[in-house]
């Protein structure tokens, strides 16, 4: 990994494993890289990547356990980039929704529509029997 600017590397291997986390590549509980592992895939001394590591332990988000390796802490979550997130998602829902009713669907029609796509996605049948009503299929509740 190259030297970004004047901040210090281990404040960008903070940075990487806290991206790790909020994009999910690092869930809670998973184990992180070794030290070892993380002083080749950076290019750096043991010292380095233990600040980094003591570092983001200050900041709740990692554990240590001697023998067992570093863990992401259950729960962990990164308010400022979970924010973010949460925007983009409501942006792009609020697009979705906009394009839908300029389409001529109601509201209620997209939510059922939405509620039945996440039904499938999740892989189970959706909670009560379909029938059509227009262009789309809306769920009957049992």
């Amino acid at each position: 990994m190259m030297n970004q600017g004047d901040r210090p590397l281990y404040q960008q291997i903070v940075e990487w494993v806290r991206q790790e986390i909020n994009e999910g590549r690092l869930t809670p509980g998973g184990k992180l890289p070794s030290i070892r592992q993380m002083t080749v895939r950076w290019n750096c001394t043991p010292g380095t990547v233990q600040r980094a590591y003591v570092e983001l332990a200050r900041q709740g988000l990692l554990i240590s356990h001697p023998g067992k390796g570093t863990h992401v802490v259950e729960g962990s979550t990164i308010p400022e980039q979970n924010t973010l997130r949460k925007a983009l998602l409501l942006h792009r829902a609020e697009e979705f929704l906009l394009e839908m009713i300029t389409a001529g669907y109601q509201p209620a029609e997209i939510e059922t529509g939405w509620r039945m796509a996440l039904d499938r996605w999740r892989g189970r049948p959706a909670g009560g029997s379909c029938h059509r009503s227009g262009n789309l299929e809306v769920l009957r509740q049992p």
